[in-house]
This record gives C-alpha cells, structure tokens and sequence, in this order.
C-alpha cells in the first residue's frame, strides 16, 4: 500500500522541537499553518549514538518525510523491515569518509551523524540514498564481488552509486520546492539543493545543479537525474573511493574462495544494468553510456592491483615439500 501525503499528522511534533531544527524555517507562532506530512514510519534503532542526537535525528526523519520520492523509496525499507542504525561507519577504503552504508544481509541502514548547521538535512538525504540502493535491490540487484570479475564489481558499484545520487537529488528538489498540488504553506527547506551539491560530493554535479537552477523545479525529472548520474562518473576522487571498496573487499576473500574457479565469472552488462535501474535510466540509455570510456575506465593504479590480485589467484597452490623420517 503507498504511503500517504497526508498532511499535519506531525504538526505538532514539528512545533514541539527546539528552536533552530529548521534554519529558515517558519515558526508556528508566526500565525501560518504549515502543512507538515505525517513521519515515515522507519524504524531507528535505540543505540548510544541515537540517543546522543535524538533531536537530529527526529529532525531528519520529519525532513525526509516532507518529500513524495522519498516516501515512495522509502516502502520498500519499510516492507522488508530494515532499520536506522546512527553511529559511526567502517571505512572500505582508505580514500573518503563514508556517511552510510546499507547491510542488505541484516537489513539495516548505518547513518553517521553530523554536528554542523545543516546536520539534520544532511543525515535526511544520506537516509534517502541509502533507501535507494534498498529499492536497487528490490530491483534485481545482488551486489557480490564473489559472482563477478573484480572490474565489472567497480563498474556496477559505480553505476548504483551514480542512481543512489539521482534520487538524493529528487528528494532534495522536493525539500526545496512545493509541487502544483501541494498546499500553499507547505513546510520546506530552501537550502535543500545546496546541502544535495555537497553530499552528492561530484563537482561537475555542482555545476550541474547551478546551470540548471533557474529552471527547477519546472524542469524534466528523468533528464536531471540522468545529468547526476553521468556527473557522478567525472569526480575522480569518488571513482577512487568505490574502486578502494572493491579492492578491500577483496582482501577480505578467503582462500577457498579466492580459488575458486566458479567465482569471479560475470561480465559487466551495460544494457542490462540500464534495465534493471529502469525509469530515467532506461529512458535515457545513449546518454548514459556506460561502456565508453569516460565511464567505463579504471585507474591505471587498480588495474595493476586487480591484476596482480588475478596473478595469485590463478597460481597453483605449492604442495608442501615432503620431509624425510629422521634417521633410526
């Protein structure tokens, strides 16, 4: 069943928070009635780091609820019972800091929290990325470097990681700006797109939303999203960070895996990702090729370490040398 844009469910729990969850936002004494959808129904584990940013937390979850797309990725979370862990994240590689991580296996969603300014809006769109590779999965997707050949791994983490970004930025056009049928105080967040820029984290993304700015939100949702998702391919730094994923994991493959010959066998399939990812992804196919090039490259630096990771692999195990019986 959708969850419904029912609106002033949470109003009141809006209006109890302290003053200054919401930088720019209308207080209720001002006289306005504000409409407010009702909260998300996700569930956040009570661990010592919720309980220390309780009242962020509450503030990116009544965020997060302000925006349709997110309540639509966020069904599926909700329907397969995962839940919000806040707390610090493990690092996989040794290149970027991680805010989220979503553990498909346990169906839980790890959040690190914030202290700046724009802290509740930033944990906001992190859960809202984060839903979108649940609803990745729900689309077919079973990320494993066991199944596939260590390039094609990068090469779907990156095209995921471009999608979770698409939908981040939808849900932050949403913040930012009411729709044509929604009430005319609608509670909303301006600065929602310039928090987005920054947690998309890709420069040419930046751009992006700025060249196109003057146009939201009556612009062409699949064509934004397929813009941030093609921006996300030209930070270096990013590509750099997913592909030192790939490369931990790696080393984390046991022995017995590691030589394995029915492992690390499939091919990365462009058409067949485009599918899978569907709607804007589909649609917008040529634009996003994802075998040319720009795309599809690795660095020269990984290439060298996957190639001397197959190298190992591909060697015979040395059998032990036989030691003599000692003399009588």
């Amino acid at each position: 069943m959708a969850l419904q844009d029912d609106f002033n469910e949470s109003a009141d729990k809006w209006r109890a928070l302290v003053s200054g969850s919401y930088p720019g936002v209308p207080r209720a004494d001002s006289g306005n009635i504000i409409a407010v959808r009702r909260l998300l129904p996700l569930v956040i584990a009570d661990t010592p780091a919720f309980r220390d940013h309780a009242d962020t937390v509450e503030a990116a979850l009544l965020i997060l609820s302000q925006s349709p797309h997110a309540r639509q990725l966020a069904q599926t979370a909700i329907a397969r019972n995962y839940s919000i862990r806040i707390g610090a994240i493990a690092h996989d590689s040794d290149t970027a800091d991680a805010s989220g991580y979503t553990d498909h296996l346990n169906r839980r969603i790890y959040i690190a929290p914030k202290t700046d300014e724009n802290a509740a809006l930033r944990m906001a769109l992190g859960i809202a990325h984060e839903l979108a590779h649940v609803a990745q999965q729900e689309k077919g997707f079973e990320f494993s470097v066991l199944k596939q050949q260590p390039a094609a791994s990068i090469r779907e983490l990156l095209a995921l990681e471009g999608d979770a970004r698409a939908h981040e930025f939808i849900v932050a056009l949403e913040l930012a700006y009411k729709s044509a049928s929604d009430p005319d105080e609608r509670l909303l967040f301006p600065n929602a797109l310039d928090v987005a820029a920054d947690t998309i984290g890709s420069g040419m993304s930046k751009k992006v939303i700025e060249h196109f700015r003057p146009q939201f939100p009556d612009i062409d949702r699949d064509e934004m999203m397929a813009r941030i998702f093609k921006s996300f391919y030209a930070s270096i730094p990013l590509r750099a960070h997913y592909e030192g994923t790939i490369l931990k994991a790696l080393e984390k493959v046991d022995a017995i895996d590691a030589a394995n010959p029915a492992r690390f066998q499939n091919d990365f399939d462009a058409a067949a990702t485009l599918k899978k990812l569907g709607g804007y992804a589909e649609k917008s196919a040529k634009y996003l090729a994802l075998d040319s090039p720009q795309m599809a490259g690795i660095t020269a630096e990984t290439l060298e370490t996957l190639a001397f990771w197959q190298q190992k692999r591909d060697a015979k195990p040395v059998a032990p040398t036989p030691k003599k019986a000692p003399a009588p």
